[in-house]
This record gives structure tokens, sequence and C-alpha cells, in this order.
């Protein structure tokens, strides 16, 4: 239908019958289809901000889906030119765990750490930073105690958990060191 419609030349209401086909692919684990169509609907239509980003990170992840995590992470760079500074921290972050996946550690590591920063958490640059780091958070943690302290839970540390959950699934395979650094860091 978005066909015809392209050719009548009606671009945006073809342009917005891609998005609907492109979420009913990905709904039914068609995420190469999903891809060319979301591609398909942000080449033909103008959306608004928000939408066009939801359309971009909603391709990043079928591309990532699909097993092209470059591509993915590059999408989500492209979403975060026009989102607020929050989404532009997530989609940063998100961007990070993509290339993380296809162990492309030179882009990952500072959008990973721009997705961090808000929670107070980073990944070392370095293997020297990663061993200081995991050095300095086994020392406080000898110092405290191994048991855990009995408090409220706070809302605050289970977000930033989330959020290094959403990397850490990448790093023990590509970068143990600074994974157990990250860790120990949770730990605390």
């Amino acid at each position: 239908l978005s066909l015809h419609f392209e050719g009548a030349g009606e671009l945006q209401r073809a342009a917005e019958l891609s998005a609907q086909a492109a979420d009913r692919a990905r709904e039914l684990f068609g995420f190469e289809r999903a891809v060319e169509l979301f591609g398909r609907a942000l080449a033909l239509g103008q959306f608004d901000a928000a939408t066009s980003r939801r359309l971009r990170v909603a391709r990043a992840d079928a591309l990532a889906s699909s097993g092209r995590s470059r591509e993915a992470a590059e999408e989500c760079v492209l979403a975060m030119e026009h989102a607020s500074k929050e989404e532009a921290t997530d989609l940063a972050r998100r961007a990070g765990g993509f290339y993380l996946q296809g162990g492309w550690l030179e882009e990952a590591i500072p959008l990973v750490n721009r997705g961090l920063q808000p929670w107070g958490l980073e990944l070392p640059l370095t293997e020297r930073g990663a061993l200081a780091r995991l050095g300095w958070e086994r020392a406080l943690v000898k110092l405290r105690g191994p048991t855990p302290r009995n408090r409220r839970r706070d809302e605050r540390a289970v977000l930033r958990f989330e959020a290094a959950e959403s990397i850490a699934f990448a790093l023990p395979r590509q970068e143990p060191l600074r994974y157990t650094s990250l860790a120990s860091r949770l730990y605390r």
C-alpha cells in the first residue's frame, strides 16, 4: 500500500504506512524487513523530532536484533541530534552498548561513559586505569566488610544498576577487566 501512495505522490502517507508496517514486521521478528521499512519511512516522510527519534531508535533496535550492531549504534547517534539532555544520555549509553556488542571499543567507551555519567559511573579508559579502579574498590569493600549494609531501598541505586546492566552484557567477553571494575563499583 505504501508503494501505491508513493507512486501517487503522497510521500507522507507512504512514510506513515511504512512505519506501521515496520512496527508489525518487528513484532513478528522480521528484523531485516523492519530495518528496510523504517529506513523507507525516514527517507520519505517529514516527521517531527520526537517521531523521527522514535523511528530511528526502533530502526536501531531492529538493526541490533539482526546482528548489525555498528549500524544500530550509528542510528542511535543520529537520534541524539534533536533529543533532550536525558534522552541524549540514554541514547549515548545505548549506542555505546551496540558498539560494545560489535567490539568497537574506541567508539564505545566515550559513549558509554557519557551515558553512565549521570549515575556516577564510568568505564576506565585504559587497562591500567581499570586495575587502579579495581584495587580502590576492593580496598573500600575490605574496609567496609563484605556484608551489605541494612538500609532502605534506594531507587536511584536501582536506576544506576539498570543503566549499567544495559551495557554490561557485552563487557565480560570484550573487556573483562573493565567489566570487573564496573561491577565492583556497583557493589558499593
